[in-house]
């Protein structure tokens, strides 16, 4: 697992109490205090919930929640589900290993934490739209982004192999069972009986969670519910990889083994897997191809240059992450010039390769209901790490993420048009739409969205970034490059 998404977890899990301080001086110098306040405390799910759905973490566990309950009458049912992310595992040997961390395990969940994602902030200048709704943080503990079925492992037999004599050696028994551990917290809320606005939302293998579930989510809320989704750095490419010279996507593979392991058909977008040959069923757990099956409206935070696609799928030599060696340099310090010619090409082409995924379902031609604010930006969660810096700094064609998101959340009548970020080399034409695709701005304001932001397009020369606002998210690069 990246150091990333362990730093995330101590800073969730271990220092609950240290935040809790923090928030209260910051409360008494706050000129308006929030009116929802308080940490999100852990929910254990009733023994009958768990034994209906089968709700376990890899491990065996009982699956648990967090949740803070609004303390605004006029937003009692209103929700914001946050799918927390934590990479996959790929192998059964893997999940194993995962078993003995919070991203495999429950046993050790403290009873509240402090640590709000952004967009479950309660200070309402940070997050002005949901900071006074219910907050929903749904730990990640099955290494499928909640996407797993497999049948409940017997605790009388270990492993595969029914001759096993170690019959009392329960450690090869893994729980499957993702899917199942998010139906249980839909039920357990009350969000499948009464719910008004719904924020689907995570970062990460959770914004990858937040594309997958958006539909299935939706289908189970009443009917006439406002429900939309934000996912974050969840955008994962099915890439060639350039470690192997343009060979086989490392990260479809990986990805295909995950949906094979974990028997993940039932507990993805519906519409994709009867879309499909079943031979590309597998194809639904990414975001690329589940976002052009997907109805409910979503909004994209998503970097052309997130460093998760540049480090573990482009340049992976393999599932761990391991880059080639000579693109370290210019993946530590992309903002130096340590990125040959040849490497920023392979940027412009991947970034390219996105912006026409994207683009397909939610530019011209695409599902109107649905908006993107896509960034050149290298960086990864940023949202997440620099919450109020990129809500109110972070700015795509003058436009902040924070002005973006509100208007897409308060939008239904999605009229239509593109926004471009200046370039620096004069190029206003972003690179999908280059006249070497034959594509052109004209063509795009034929059909536009008021709700797509584009990026700039990086420079060849350093320093290579195109939006100066980009600014907000460099740290983003020294955090990584620690060991």
């Amino acid at each position: 697992m990246s150091s990333y998404w362990w730093n995330a977890l101590l800073v969730l899990f271990a220092t609950h109490a240290v935040a809790a301080a923090a928030a209260v001086t910051a409360s008494r110098n706050d000129p308006q205090p929030t009116r929802n306040q308080g940490p999100m405390e852990r929910v254990d799910l009733p023994a009958e919930l768990v034994q209906k759905h089968g709700a376990y973490c890899l491990d065996g566990s009982p699956y648990k929640y967090f949740i803070r309950r609004t303390t605004v009458v006029d937003h009692k049912h209103d929700y914001v589900l946050y799918f927390q992310g934590g990479g996959w595992c790929y192998t059964r040997e893997s999940c194993i290993q995962r078993q003995q961390t919070y991203l495999g395990s429950s046993l050790h969940y403290p009873d509240v934490i402090h640590h709000d994602p952004t967009l479950m902030s309660t200070n309402p200048w940070t997050n002005p739209l949901f900071s006074t709704f219910n907050h929903v943080f749904l730990p990640y503990c099955d290494g499928a982004s909640f996407t797993g079925s497999t049948k409940l492992p017997d605790p009388s037999k270990t492993g595969d192999d029914e001759n096993d004599d170690n019959d009392n050696d329960n450690q090869d028994l893994v729980w499957f069972r993702g899917k199942h551990n998010l139906e249980s917290v839909l039920e357990h809320t009350g969000l499948m009986q009464q719910a008004n606005r719904v924020l689907i939302t995570g970062c990460s293998s959770g914004g990858l969670s937040s594309y997958i579930h958006a539909n299935p989510i939706r289908l189970h809320l009443p009917v006439g519910a406002y429900v939309k989704a934000l996912p974050e750095s969840g955008l994962f490419l099915f890439y060639p990889n350039n470690a192997n010279g343009g060979g086989p996507s490392i990260y479809e593979t990986g990805m295909r083994q995950v949906f094979e392991l974990q028997n993940c058909t039932s507990g993805v977008n519906q519409q994709c897997i009867q879309s499909l040959p079943q031979n590309q069923h597998y194809k639904c757990m990414s975001a690329e191809t589940s976002l052009r099956y997907t109805t409910t409206p979503l909004f994209l935070f998503q970097s052309v240059h997130d460093t998760w696609n540049m480090e573990c799928i482009l340049t992976a030599q393999n599932n761990q992450c391991d880059t080639i060696p000579e693109w370290v340099a210019c993946l530590q310090h992309p903002y130096d010039d340590n990125c040959s010619m040849e490497q920023i090409q392979a940027l412009w082409d991947m970034a390219d390769y996105l912006l026409d995924q994207v683009l397909a379902s939610v530019g011209p031609g695409g599902d109107r209901r649905h908006g993107a604010f896509l960034h050149s930006c290298f960086s990864h969660c940023s949202l997440e790490e620099h919450g109020d810096a990129v809500m109110k700094n972070l700015t795509v064609q003058g436009t902040s993420f924070g002005e973006a998101l509100e208007k897409w959340w308060k939008d239904d009548h999605h009229q239509a048009t593109f926004v471009v970020e200046d370039r620096r080399d004069g190029d206003l034409s972003p690179p999908h739409l280059r006249t070497d695709k034959k594509r052109t701005m004209a063509a795009a304001a034929t059909n536009r969205n008021p709700h797509v932001y584009l990026p700039c397009r990086i420079s060849a020369n350093a320093p290579h970034e195109c939006n100066p606002t980009c600014e907000v998210t460099r740290n983003d690069l020294a955090a990584r490059s620690k060991p």
